[in-house]
């Protein structure tokens, strides 16, 4: 059972590191998508990857070595992402219907078996983002008042809302086998990167100041506890790696691409993520391997 309460509370700055030769990089795309839009959002031990890609909608897909299944969605999906997926397979994601006022979370068991993930008190969008393989799920969602924030869902039990204190928003992206927690939150103006392990009930907050971040979230973190996620400059988003909780982030970018996020990782280190250029208006997904 979770024990969500504060201990300790450490704010890390962090040192500057750029490492981009330490990752091959290997793009891809749907293949109904073109170049336009493909996300790659998550990746498991068994290097299985999911994410999104668009063509009449944005819809999910599974990349399972050089194959591409999509649309991989609950039936009546007309916009959908698949976010995270464990070990076992199992897969979590948001969708939306015609019917449907907001985003629903899903957790997808198989081909044909999904289920709603929407704590209680939503009344907007709920995000599934994030599965362990205790099939422990993270994610966010729209309450009564307008803010977002974070959740914890084992089976039918909601921790609702899990929070960053004295935040307005947050949102949690991640959460690996040893329950420790990644995302964001944010104060009305500025997203801070966010680690909470439960066993310890510490919540560590860090910016990637030293490589001139102004916003950073944390996107995912595998079983050794090495963080990836992104962090906005004044004029570019990077993608980063931290192996030390926040005190050093490494800086990841597609090669020649002008605005990179990385959003999962692997037990081993491999990387998933999309690069993107506003100007020419396209988003592609990229595989990078440790070197």
């Amino acid at each position: 059972m979770f024990r969500i309460s504060l201990l300790v509370l450490i704010f890390v700055p962090a040192a500057s590191a750029v490492a981009q030769n330490s990752y091959s990089f290997t793009g891809f795309t749907c293949p109904d998508a073109g170049a336009d839009d493909t996300r790659a959002f998550g990746i498991n031990d068994n290097n299985l990857i999911v994410g999104g890609c668009r063509s009449r909608g944005l819809h999910g897909f599974v990349r399972d070595g050089d194959t591409i299944n999509t649309p991989v969605e609950p039936a009546g999906s007309n916009n959908s992402r698949i976010r995270g997926v464990n070990f076992a397979g199992l897969m979590v994601g948001f969708y939306s219907r015609p019917d449907f006022d907001f985003f629903h979370g899903f957790l997808r068991i198989n081909d044909s078996t999904y289920r709603d993930i929407v704590p209680p008190d939503a009344t907007g969008d709920s995000l599934a983002l994030g599965i362990n393989s205790l099939n422990e799920i993270v994610g966010g969602y729209v309450g009564g008042d307008g803010n977002e924030h974070g959740f914890i869902n084992s089976g039918d039990v909601y921790i609702a809302p899990a929070d960053c204190p004295g935040y307005p928003n947050t949102q949690i992206n991640g959460i690996n086998d040893n329950e420790t927690l990644v995302g964001f939150c944010n104060d009305g103006v500025n997203f801070t990167g966010a680690i909470y392990d439960i066993p310890s009930m510490t919540l560590t907050l860090f910016q990637c100041l030293n490589l001139g971040a102004v916003d950073t979230i944390a996107t995912a973190i595998n079983n050794n506890g090495v963080v990836v996620g992104a962090y906005d400059t004044p004029n570019t988003t990077h993608g980063f790696v931290t192996f030390d909780m926040g005190q050093t982030c490494i800086q990841i970018d597609f090669p020649d691409a002008p605005n990179t996020q990385v959003m999962g990782i692997s037990t081993s280190g491999t990387l998933v993520g999309f690069y993107f250029d506003d100007d020419v208006n396209y988003i592609r997904s990229f595989v990078a391997t440790p070197n």
